[in-house]
């Protein structure tokens, strides 16, 4: 089964990088989320293997050919207390599994807990908001605000 961890400075070489490069091409192209381009994600994948202190943390998911996939954290500071968010994450297609995903949550959970967060969260902009909620919920989420939107014709 795939290894999820922070990364390392010694996981940071080209191979990653590339890899990492064309995972973030595919993120934006399934969710039309350009909200973190290639290059900024690259900076933070370098600058977090390299700075344990900052308020974002960069996850790989390797196998044996090594990055199979991402995943981008953060901290703020919510309502009741310090919060760790999912802001970006990413599963090539052959490791989309449940238990891919139970994997994760288990070490974003672990992680935030020794880090005294009291929740962690995630959101999306893209697809069903209630197959998201659904898909979740399986590990444990619950559904905390809304968006409503309202198009207007302008933009993109």
């Amino acid at each position: 089964s795939p290894d999820f961890r922070l990364i390392e400075p010694t996981d940071v070489t080209r191979e990653f990088m590339g890899r990492l490069s064309e995972y973030s091409v595919e993120y934006i192209t399934e969710s039309c989320d350009r909200s973190l381009m290639p290059i900024g994600l690259i900076d933070a994948a370098h600058r977090s293997a390299f700075d344990k202190t900052l308020p974002y943390q960069f996850w790989g998911l390797f196998d044996e050919t090594g990055l199979c996939g991402y995943a981008l954290t953060q901290y703020s500071q919510g309502e009741r207390g310090r919060e760790m968010n999912i802001t970006q994450a990413f599963i090539s297609k052959n490791h989309r599994s449940n238990g891919v995903q139970e994997l994760t949550i288990a070490e974003f959970e672990k992680f935030g807990r020794a880090n005294g967060c009291a929740y962690l969260t995630s959101s999306t902009k893209r697809g069903s908001p209630d197959a998201y909620v659904r898909w979740m919920g399986k590990c444990g989420f619950q559904k905390r605000c809304v968006v409503v939107e309202k198009l207007l014709g302008g933009g993109n």
